[in-house]
């Protein structure tokens, strides 16, 4: 069992280095779960979206000086500490600074008086938030796996079944699969910057 095209260098060294395709990757990846941290904390959805290119935009410009520690949650932690300040900043604007739109519900947003946000500093991602980061991360690295690879990985990993177990269904040795398993695992972690 092996990679058919190999090991791609990380997402994001691809997109530190200013890939189109990684940048692409990288947003379609992250820009959900971006929006719902923001509306986990009552920002509509186009305050959402408005956050999210701003927290994308300043992760592209701080993209090529960083350097994640291993303690501080990996790039998903980076850009979370990034999107908290773009919330706080989004809410501090003063409230006339918003596009005028028609209707009530806006005029009473409006109206209101900016409350400072109540924001965690780690990642406060939900388990099924991760767990859709991670499923948009598989479809783009699957295509670099043969089929027997990623059936080995697929089936000790989302269906939970025993190296041996795999080895026996595939007709391949347990330590061919734990390697697949393993090599796969890593290629996700390069793809998400959790190294």
């Amino acid at each position: 069992m092996t990679s058919s095209i190999g090991t791609s260098p990380s997402l994001i060294a691809n997109a530190k280095s200013m890939d189109n395709d990684a940048w692409s990757r990288l947003v379609a990846i992250y820009t959900p779960l971006i929006q719902h941290w923001c509306r986990q904390w009552d920002f509509d959805f186009h305050e959402s979206h408005d956050i999210a290119q701003d927290t994308l935009l300043a992760a592209a410009q701080g993209l090529p000086d960083l350097r994640l520690n291993v303690g501080q949650g990996g790039f998903r932690g980076w850009l979370w500490r990034i999107a908290r300040n773009k919330m706080i900043d989004h809410r501090r604007r003063p409230a006339n600074s918003m596009l005028a739109e028609g209707g009530s519900s806006i005029a009473a947003r409006m109206m209101r008086v900016p409350e400072e946000l109540d924001l965690p500093t780690e990642d406060p991602s939900s388990p099924e938030m991760c767990s859709q980061l991670v499923q948009r991360a598989l479809s783009y690295i699957r295509v670099e796996f043969e089929e027997s690879s990623w059936r080995a990985f697929w089936r000790t990993v989302v269906d939970g079944l025993t190296s041996d177990a795999v080895a026996t269904e595939l007709g391949v040795s347990a330590a061919a699969v734990r390697q697949a398993r393993s090599r796969i695992l890593r290629r996700l972690r390069q793809e998400l910057g959790d190294r």
